[in-house]
């Protein structure tokens, strides 16, 4: 009954449901009370899926988007850009260190570069004179 329980509750989430799914007489009781008895098995069993099941079945419809000609261009460019923010993720996250970990000579040199980058960012604004037709955006 219990391993019907996990089955159930990494999948929808639901102790009540997946105690009444499982058998257990009452399962308003049983489903909470398993999750909190099997809290650190149930993480686990969770975090497999999603890494051998559900993360690679999305990577591969995200490669199928993108490499698909005939995919319309909002899909595909989000599918793009996840692409690239996760592959900046990845390489930006090579070298880091928690913050917790981090001396505070080594959080203010970050500091340094991150108001450098957000000063870059700002937006440059564009001195308008507007025009002699009198048109609706002047």
């Amino acid at each position: 009954m219990r391993k019907a329980f996990a089955d159930n509750y990494v999948m929808t989430g639901d102790a009540t449901y997946s105690a009444r799914v499982a058998g257990y007489a009452f399962p308003e009781k049983a489903g909470p009370r398993l999750v909190r008895e099997n809290y650190a098995e149930l993480q686990e069993q969770f975090a497999d899926i999603v890494m051998n099941r559900l993360r690679p079945a999305a990577m591969r419809v995200h490669l199928q988007m993108i490499e698909d000609p005939n995919c319309p261009a909002g899909p595909r460019g989000n599918m793009v850009k996840l692409a690239y923010d996760r592959a900046d993720a990845i390489g930006a996250g090579a070298d880091q260190k928690e913050l917790c970990d981090m001396s505070s000579a080594e959080i203010e040199s970050k500091l340094v570069i991150l108001r450098a980058a957000a000063d870059r960012a700002k937006l440059v604004l564009i001195e308008h004179e507007p025009s002699l037709a009198g048109g609706v955006f002047d």
